[in-house]
C-alpha cells in the first residue's frame, strides 16, 4: 500500500526529530473516547436513546458504576441523570448541525476533552476524537445527495450522520456500540 509506506517514512522522519509516533490504524473507531463520543452523538439525536445513555453514563465523564445506571434504568430516571443535560440541551439545536458541527459542540461544550486528558493514555484519546472530527469532516464534503432544500433538515445532520450515510462510510453502525469498555478506576 502506497500510503501505508508513505505514512511509515513520514513517522521515521519524525522519529530522527525526536517527535514520538504511534500507529493505531485498527480500532480508533472502538476506542473508548470514540465510544463515549458515539454514544453522546445518539443521545444529541435521540435523547430517548437508553442504550446510548447507559454507555455514555458508565465509561463517559460521570463513570457511573454499572449497578447504579442499572437501577437508575429500572426506575425510569436514566434520562435525568444530570451528566445528559449538556446532551440533551444539545438535541434542540440538531437539526441545523452538521455532525462535525455537533462533535465539536460535544467536545468543548459537554466536556469530552477535559474528561479524554484524564483517560490513561490522553494522548491517544484525543487523537482518536480528532480522527472522529476528521470523519465526519470529510463525510460532509463526500456527500454524493444534492443539497437538502431549507426546509428539511436532514443532509449532513447529526441524525442523519449516524444513520445510513455515516455507517458504510466506516463500516459499522455507530450509534449502536459494544459494550465491552475496559472500566478505568
Amino acid at each position: 500500500m502506497p500510503h501505508a509506506r508513505q505514512g511509515e517514512d513520514h513517522a521515521d522522519c519524525l522519529r530522527q526529530l525526536g517527535i514520538p509516533v504511534a500507529f493505531d490504524e485498527n480500532g480508533w473507531f472502538t476506542s473508548e473516547a470514540v465510544t463515549v463520543a458515539r454514544a453522546a452523538l445518539a443521545i444529541v439525536a435521540d435523547p430517548a436513546d437508553s442504550f446510548a445513555a447507559a454507555l455514555y453514563l458508565t465509561h463517559g465523564p460521570a463513570a457511573l458504576p454499572l449497578e447504579d445506571m442499572l437501577t437508575a434504568a429500572l426506575d425510569e430516571v436514566l434520562a435525568d441523570h444530570e451528566t445528559l443535560a449538556p446532551l440533551i440541551a444539545l438535541h434542540t439545536q440538531t437539526p441545523g448541525r452538521t455532525a462535525s458541527r455537533m462533535l465539536a459542540a460535544l467536545r468543548t461544550g459537554a466536556g469530552l476533552d477535559e474528561w479524554a486528558a484524564g483517560l490513561d493514555d490522553p494522548a491517544r484519546a484525543h487523537a482518536d476524537l480528532a480522527r472522529l472530527d476528521a470523519e465526519a469532516i470529510a463525510f460532509e464534503a463526500a456527500d454524493p445527495l444534492p443539497a437538502p432544500p431549507r426546509a428539511c433538515s436532514a443532509g449532513t445532520s447529526a441524525p442523519f450522520s449516524l444513520g445510513s450515510q455515516f455507517a458504510p462510510r466506516l463500516g459499522t453502525t455507530p450509534v449502536r456500540v459494544p459494550m465491552a469498555l475496559p472500566r478505568t478506576e
